[in-house]
């Protein structure tokens, strides 16, 4: 046995590095031994086997026989498929076609056995058997959730063995976990599943039901056929146990919207291998979607099954209860396109973020918060910030929300602006927020606006967000200009970066604006309390940025993913922004005195080769979030010349010294540093950083920590009472009218634009395609044109090669001829030697030889 399997869960481990997950089929506890193995339900419901190592005795059957490790031998494809009904009243009493019941009573009445689903006591799912008609109601109509299988297949060994029949339906993984338990011994054993459309669990129904109901149910009835068939998939009712039903609406029911939505799923049901047809099972049966549009004859909405044959000994079943249906008749493969017929389904994007308020929350709640994406809070700043500091204190923010039991949302500013969203400025090696914690930034801040339907309460964070620079580069995203006046409006440890406002009167005045629409108001200085209060007219609380109240276990969480490029052997640290040949210098001196190298890293905006020319200090390049609190953690002294680096010092009870970087801002160091009376950790000189090191290098972080503790517990009381803070009625003002008429405006224009837009590239794609048929049908035809030429060409080249040797053999024939003319005018020349003979001759023979050569030339 290898060591993996001396872990506790080694069968998971193993199905979750195939990449794969457990469909809860219940096949390792069917087969084990020695009973090592419970099905025991996960913090969603789901049953999932839990392994006792005492127990286990090592025989690596469970591995060996589950169907999601080991594939199943099955047919390449579908035998037959059928749209059938049952007689009506059979149908009444069934979801579909009732097709289920007509094989069932063949099995029973043959002194079978069947298994199947029901629903029991506390509205839970779970496999039972039937050996009477009788009971078959039991069995009969859909139920969405996932059925206990319990010890069932081993009492279908039991049953197999004693050479009984035995009819058994389940879903697609059920059936696979079955037939990898029987192996080849299956002669006996029918296996029945359904089109599945996936499964919830136990769990999540009856929370639903306890949720929404005040009385005790008795039993859930899915598919009621009430409405007919057709309109019967969205239909649920409850039956109550002092005999009264009720129905539930798709439009108030949250377990068939998620259902439905797909949101509410098994993991394993979104990929699964045993949805794609030909399935495992000897038949295959389900509700025959669409049938109408192919067939209408074949769609009374009373019920039509689906029924798929994918074995030879599932057709002999199917062929003994085929006298018995209404209707059956035999279709294309191809028409059961509306129903689940493939492996992957796409699933709903709110999955996670469901399965994130139900583990913290309620069923409904959970439903409804992932469906129509609702969260508590939208954090409002840049969280892909290029700097670490800026970064970590949104993280650190949203940390603090999530340990106080709200489920919050990063809300980018909008595309357009000076300083745009783009991922680039992420610095993270692995982002720390789940996928459902992220809203897609908007465009412009008609966009921006939509935010309004997702949260109730929107806290901007901390950074220097409230400077002039940053009001030109993010315009009124900060300031919350773009969030309704009834919506609650959070500044925690809001900044002015300085003791004055840095920014025109015309920044100021609006900011002034705004800033007094704010609900609750703090800042991360002191000196912001006064300036709020007589500069911009808010009144503010002081309280401590958001790194401080994030847990130790979230930065420890961060800091794993930043040790690749920790120095091996104990170093300094320089986190410096703005490096220099002074802070060199006080970097060497710390080398001298601590007898260790230096190690820095700087703001992502200097570039490597230019630092060489700023210090001679080796300097990380691409500096991640996570390499920062690595190396702060882990150095033996830091020196820095950021807000944030001294943060982090303190929070990991680290030796520091403090070069104050007037230009970012000095107020927020001095007020930082008189908190926990650290302000001798300032140095400016190099005599300063001797004087430190050697004096008061050693920090007494006990005091610190117990300062630190108290105002914690300040600030977070002061954020629970902001956020559950009543909302003052607001009348709708100027400005608020005004946005509403401008976002009107402007989405008739876009909507006038994609018109224009729309119908300039129809005509555009109009022109091109009547160019392109014209160019085609011109280069057609003058191509035909010059392939007509070549042929004549071609034709008259070979004409008058031809004419060619034909005029060389009539000049041969032409001088045979010749020859033989001048041989018999000499003959007749010596024959003949009168005159007179000689003339008549000539007369009478020259014209007929002439007119023969001309007329054989002429032939020829």
């Amino acid at each position: 046995m290898s060591e993996l399997k001396k872990n506790d869960n080694f069968l998971l481990k193993e199905i979750n590095d195939c990449g794969k997950f457990c469909t809860g089929c219940a096949a390792c506890d069917n087969v084990c031994p020695v009973e090592a193995i419970n099905m025991v339900p996960d913090a969603l419901g789901f049953m999932e086997p839990s392994i006792n190592n005492t127990l286990c005795i090592q025989c690596d059957m469970c591995r060996k026989t589950c169907p999601v490790l080991n594939e199943i031998q099955k047919g390449s494809e579908i035998i037959k498929c059928f749209a059938a009904q049952a007689e009506d009243e059979v149908r009444k009493e069934s979801s579909s076609g009732g097709i289920f019941t007509l094989l069932a009573e063949e099995i029973l009445k043959n002194g079978g056995v069947v298994f199947g689903a029901t629903m029991g006591a506390e509205c839970k799912v779970s496999h039972i058997k039937i050996e009477r008609s009788e009971d078959l109601k039991l069995l009969r109509k859909s139920k969405y959730v996932q059925s206990d299988i319990g010890k069932i297949y081993k009492e279908i060994e039991c049953f197999q063995k004693e050479k009984r029949k035995v009819l058994f339906s389940g879903t697609p993984c059920q059936a696979a976990g079955l037939r990898n338990i029987l192996g080849e011994n299956d002669e006996d054993v029918y296996v029945v599943d359904i089109l599945c459309h996936g499964v919830p669990s136990n769990k999540m129904l009856q929370d639903y039901i306890r949720e929404s109901q005040e009385k005790e149910v008795q039993s859930v009835e899915f598919r009621s056929k009430e409405k007919g068939w057709r309109k019967s998939s969205l239909n649920m009712f409850l039956n109550l146990k002092d005999g009264d039903r009720t129905e539930k609406k798709y439009e108030q029911n949250e377990y068939e919207k998620g259902f439905h939505s797909e949101l509410i799923l098994r993991k394993s049901c979104y990929e699964c291998q045993f949805a794609e047809t030909p399935h495992v099972s000897d038949i295959t049966l389900g509700d025959f979607w669409g049938i109408r549009e192919r067939k209408s004859e074949l769609d009374d909405d009373g019920g039509t099954s689906a029924v798929i044959i994918n074995t030879l000994k599932g057709y002999e079943l199917f062929e003994r209860v085929y006298n018995k249906t209404k209707m059956c008749y035999e279709t294309p493969k191809e028409w059961l396109i509306d129903n689940r017929i493939h492996t992957r389904i796409k699933g709903n994007i709110g999955k996670e973020y469901f399965e994130h308020l139900y583990e913290n929350g309620n069923f409904i709640d959970a439903v409804e918060g992932a469906l129509n994406s609702r969260y508590h809070i939208g954090i409002v700043g840049p969280w892909m910030n290029v700097n670490c500091g800026g970064a970590l204190t949104y993280y650190a923010l949203y940390r603090m929300l999530c340990e106080m039991g709200y489920s919050p949302v990063m809300l980018s500013q909008p595309e357009g602006l000076e300083w745009d969203p783009t991922p680039k400025y992420c610095r993270y090696k692995k982002l720390p927020y789940p996928e459902y914690a992220i809203l897609p930034a908007k465009k412009g801040y008609v966009g921006q606006r939509e935010y309004n339907n997702y949260c109730d309460t929107f806290i901007v964070g901390s950074d220097q967000l409230f400077t002039g620079e940053m009001l030109s580069l993010l315009d009124g995203y900060a300031d919350l200009e773009w969030v309704n006046n009834d919506k609650r409006k959070i500044a925690y440890a809001a900044s002015f970066a300085k003791d004055t406002f840095s920014g025109t009167i015309e920044q100021k005045e609006r900011l002034a604006y705004f800033l007094r629409r704010f609900d609750s108001f703090s800042v991360r200085e002191k000196s912001g309390i006064k300036l709020a209060e007589e500069e911009l007219g808010v009144s503010a609380e002081w309280v401590l940025d958001p790194v401080f109240m994030c847990d130790q276990e979230s930065w420890n969480a961060l800091i794993g993913n930043g040790n690749d490029r920790l120095p091996q052997k104990p170093f300094i640290f320089g986190y410096i922004l703005d490096p220099n040949k002074e802070k060199e210098k006080l970097m060497h001196i710390a080398e001298d005195v601590l007898g260790v190298e230096s190690h820095a890293a700087s703001d992502v905006w200097n570039e490597e080769d230019t630092l060489k020319w700023m210090w001679n200090i080796p300097t990380l390049s691409n500096l991640g979030n996570e390499e920062l609190l690595s190396h702060i953690k882990n150095c033996e002294f830091l020196i820095t010349d950021s807000f944030h680096g001294v943060c982090f010092a303190i929070i990991f009870n680290k030796p520091f010294a403090v070069y104050v970087n007037k230009e970012r801002g000095a107020s927020r160091f001095y007020s930082l540093l008189s908190l926990f009376h650290l302000e001798d950790q300032v140095v400016n000189s190099s005599s300063g950083m001797r004087t430190l090191l050697q004096t008061n290098r050693v920090i007494d972080y006990k005091n610190v920590n117990l300062c630190l503790e108290k105002e914690k517990e300040r600030c977070k009381d002061w954020l629970k009472k902001a956020i559950v803070k009543p909302i003052k009625k607001k009348c709708v003002s100027d400005y608020d009218m005004a946005c509403t008429y401008s976002d009107r405006l402007e989405k008739i224009q876009e909507k006038q634009r994609k018109f224009e837009y729309d119908s300039l590239n129809g005509r555009i794609d109009w022109l091109i395609g009547h160019i392109d048929n014209d160019l085609e049908e011109t280069d057609k035809k003058q191509w035909e044109q010059l392939e007509d030429h070549r042929l004549r060409l071609d034709g008259i080249d070979d004409f008058l090669k031809k004419c060619e040797e034909e005029c060389k053999a009539m000049q041969k024939k032409y001088n045979k001829i010749q020859e033989n003319y001048e041989e018999e005018i000499k003959k007749r020349y010596v024959i003949e030697t009168s005159w007179s003979y000689r003339i008549g001759r000539a007369i009478t023979f020259f014209p007929r030889c002439f007119v023969g050569i001309i007329k054989n030339n002429r032939k020829e």
